[in-house]
């Protein structure tokens, strides 16, 4: 079917939702054939019930039950009107049903996928400068491409304004993200972002967006190496894979004699940091532009450690992106356990895009061979597993690890953590014995 394709099923999904229903429109507009002359267009509309946190993919906005008082049977009148239209005049269609898109569903993200026709610049305009990019840079030493975007969310978490990193190939997912703060005024946020340049706004180091690094951050307090009640204490964690720095800012925030070293392999990266994310280096916080398998190696070698050692750097791999191929390897993972002090921590982000048991098994078992004890942290909405390796064994794991798990609730809301991981829980306890 040359002009037109779209699901039934969904379409039909969309049109029986009920008023308070959640629901993301994904429109996709691509060349298809010339047919004298004139050029035809399939266009596809997905229309996906989902939670309120959206999926891997596309993330879904809160909505007001009142915004879905339409007629149901107007809302389709129109799709199909535009459908047709666009066999006679597909650039036209284009524009409009974008305009009647937004129309319709304003405050939805739009899946980028549409830019296989139309501009990205085109598809900001149509989000009503809900976000902005506000610069985009290709690395020289990997080859990846990265771009900063300043966008309004409202999620569980309220309505806030963020500035997140994300790499090519991956537009749906932000390698990092963190708040940003707008000046003050009794404008709503919605009307500031739009008439002020965000890109002076402060950066928010007190706060985090993300559960998956929230869940880095309690981890340290959660299994002891880092103690609740004394903010002056002196340690040092070593972090592979920088991102925007958000983890780092947010750990010092909360543990300001905290001596962190991170290491990063891409330069453009730590550019970024520095210049939109509020990473500055000073005695206690430095980076280094680094091989972190290399870095870690002659670490080892020299006889350095660290009480926490993070391992958060990830690929462009479509399966298991974090941590890093390169990452698993039995000398790369001999080494790390070399650098982690007696009593530290090793904690690892591991990110399966198909949420297969198996294979984050297999990387938590892969670890768990070098450490005496290991376990997995799993939170209730992203699809990230924290794993956590001691380097000392504990007699009753199973025990143990339910001790640890009691300590969580009291460790998110002292780091002010608690809306965002309402619920963590600790399992598969795995040991090298």
């Amino acid at each position: 079917m040359d002009s037109w394709f779209a699901n039934e099923n969904h379409i039909r999904d969309w049109l029986n939702c009920t008023p308070h229903s959640q629901v993301v429109l994904r429109v996709g507009l691509r060349y298809n054939s010339v047919h004298h002359g004139r050029p035809y267009y399939i266009m596809w509309s997905a229309v996906y019930i989902v939670n309120a946190f959206g999926t891997s993919t596309v993330k879904a906005t809160r909505r007001q039950g009142s915004r879905w008082r339409y007629d149901r049977i107007f809302i389709g009148i129109i799709l199909c009107c535009l459908g047709v239209y666009g066999l006679y005049d597909s650039d036209m269609l284009i524009d409009s049903y974008l305009k009647a898109y937004w129309w319709l569903m304003e405050g939805v993200e739009i899946d980028y996928q549409v830019e296989d026709i139309a501009s990205r610049d085109a598809v900001e305009n149509q989000l009503g400068l809900r976000q902005s990019t506000i610069e985009e840079q290709c690395s020289k030493t990997t080859g990846r491409c990265w771009r900063v975007v300043d966008r309004l969310i409202e999620d569980n978490l309220g309505s806030y304004a963020e500035r997140c990193l994300f790499m090519q190939g991956f537009e749906d997912e932000s390698d990092s993200s963190i708040r940003i703060i707008p000046p003050a005024g009794t404008s709503s946020l919605a009307e500031i972002f739009s008439s002020s340049d965000s890109r002076f706004w402060q950066i928010d180091h007190t706060q985090i967006t993300a559960q998956y690094v929230a869940a880095l951050a309690i981890a340290p307090f959660v299994f002891g190496t880092f103690k609740m009640d004394d903010k002056k204490e002196k340690r040092s964690l070593l972090e592979i894979g920088l991102g925007g720095g958000t983890y780092a800012g947010f750990m010092r925030h909360h543990r300001p004699n905290l001596n962190i070293t991170s290491v990063e392999l891409d330069e453009t990266v730590i550019y970024l940091a520095d210049k939109w994310f509020g990473f500055k280096q000073s005695p206690l916080l430095h980076v280094h532009a680094a091989d972190g398998i290399v870095f870690v190696e002659k670490a080892a070698r020299r006889g350095e450690a660290w009480d926490v050692v993070l391992v958060d750097a990830c690929d462009g791999s479509q399966i298991i992106p974090c941590p890093a191929h390169v990452f698993l390897n039995d000398v790369f993972m001999a080494d790390v356990r070399k650098v982690v002090k007696d009593q530290g921590l090793l904690i690892v982000n591991i990110l399966d895009l198909h949420e297969n048991a198996a294979n984050i098994a297999g990387v938590s078992k892969q670890f768990a061979s070098h450490f005496p004890t290991c376990a997995t942290l799993h939170m209730n909405y992203e699809i990230n597993v924290i794993l956590v390796c001691l380097p000392y064994q504990i007699g009753d794991a199973d025990a143990q690890l339910r001790f640890f798990e009691s300590r969580i609730p009291h460790v998110v809301e002292q780091l002010g953590l608690k809306k965002l991981l309402p619920h963590v829980v600790i399992s598969a306890p795995y040991s090298s014995r």
